[in-house]
């Protein structure tokens, strides 16, 4: 920036435009930072956008080295970027984000003030996991574990390891996941807010394993928690947890009616991440209800919100869905067109279970098309690949489905022949 304006008085670096001591610019910025995090400590949750921009602009401005040095100044800097911190990420802000987080570590560091640092870390951490960057984001949660070890903060080590197990969950890695949660159970007091996190995690492990009666204990303890604590966010988030336990109960318009309830509170929030989640999870839904077209529409909806926030894991997920719908409007080209995405995208997060689900999907949709060789060449080549993901969830779904597809693409070359 060249220059900003605060009440009246025009500052590049520090220096002062209008020849007024650095000393009145030092009291008057930090006033602004006091103001400014009194405003974010006001709101609850999604903040205004007036009051979100007024905040990062003063921000900029005190995380800025030659802006520091006074402990004063520091102190107000740093609580606004923490206080900040999730309501940016409720907000949707990924890439643009991180500098600050950087360097507000940089600068904890530099302080030697380790709880900054793990807070500091244990976001980042959670901003490249919501990017798809799973190694990253390890990286930055296993550090900010050992800095809240080193400034004995049970309550950080313990978020960092659930935060842990849900990066180890979205990777199939369910051995870990169960671990880490537990690690963090452990270091928990029972009536902490996370420990309804901590059954959210183990519904989420005991959901993708397929034991859905247990999923749904897990999430309904979950959601009397979130409702206890009067976290309208994460009781949605629980809502649609729960709809993904009668989903795969096969109960379709109980889980369509639990979505629709999650959906209507996050998008009241302004929560558009987790809002398109259950857009995707709820295209599913109606998909499988028989409302190919209904589910196409929330899978664009998907889509549309994760390209927006480059999340690469639910982009892929969401071609996925967005295949399925088209494919059952027999809309093929389309629906060649999402799993092709979705494939390549999977590949590049090294995600082989979902590559070769879509591998399916797009298996069917040459078969549709009477692409006989083409679906063979893919469906052989994908049982050859299946025994890389023995362990996953989906392995035996997916043994049964390519071999079916590779039959039927077989046959009817030989009619074709005969």
């Amino acid at each position: 920036m060249a220059g900003v304006t605060i009440a009246g008085v025009t500052i590049n670096g520090v220096a002062m435009a209008d020849g007024n001591p650095p000393q009145l610019f030092r009291r008057m910025m930090v006033t602004k930072l006091r103001q400014s995090l009194a405003a974010v400590q006001a709101t609850p949750q999604f903040l205004p956008t007036q009051v979100r921009d007024q905040a990062l602009h003063i921000l900029s401005y005190g995380l800025k080295e030659e802006a520091i040095p006074t402990n004063e100044r520091w102190t107000v800097t740093r609580n606004l970027l923490l206080e900040l911190a999730p309501h940016m990420e409720l907000m949707g802000h990924r890439l643009d984000w991180i500098p600050y987080l950087e360097q507000g570590f940089r600068e904890g560091e530099k302080r030697d003030e380790t709880q900054t640092v793990g807070e500091c870390q244990l976001q980042l951490g959670l901003i490249y996991r919501l990017l798809g960057e799973f190694d990253q984001s390890q990286r930055w949660v296993k550090s900010s574990i050992d800095s809240f070890v080193s400034s004995c903060d049970k309550y950080g080590q313990a978020r960092g390891y659930l935060e842990l197990a849900w990066i180890a969950h979205l990777q199939h890695r369910y051995v870990d996941a169960t671990a880490h949660a537990e690690e963090a159970h452990t270091l928990l007091a029972p009536d902490a807010p996370e420990q309804a996190l901590y059954w959210r995690t183990l519904g989420a492990i005991a959901m993708n394993q397929g034991h859905y009666a247990a999923a749904q204990d897990y999430h309904q303890m979950s959601l009397q928690r979130f409702e206890q604590l009067g976290d309208a966010r994460k009781t949605a988030w629980s809502l649609q947890n729960l709809a993904r336990a009668f989903y795969g109960q096969r109960q379709y318009q109980t889980a369509i009616n639990y979505y629709q309830r999650s959906a209507a509170t996050l998008l009241d929030l302004g929560d558009l991440y987790h809002w398109a989640h259950v857009q995707m999870n709820l295209g599913t839904a109606y998909c499988d209800a028989g409302q190919p077209m209904a589910g196409t529409s929330c899978y664009q909806n998907a889509n549309r919100i994760f390209s927006n926030m480059d999340d690469k894991l639910n982009i892929a997920k969401s071609n996925t869905g967005l295949g399925l719908g088209y494919w059952l409007q027999a809309t093929f080209e389309l629906a060649e067109l999402a799993f092709c995405r979705s494939i390549e995208q999977f590949a590049d997060l090294k995600d082989e279970s979902a590559r070769l689900n879509a591998v399916d999907g797009l298996a069917m949709t040459y078969l549709s098309c009477r692409r006989y060789q083409e679906a063979i060449a893919i469906l052989e080549q994908a049982l050859a690949d299946l025994p890389g993901i023995v362990h996953a969830p989906n392995y035996q779904y997916l043994q049964k489905s390519l071999n079916q597809h590779l039959e039927q693409a077989q046959e009817r070359i030989q009619l074709l022949i005969e």
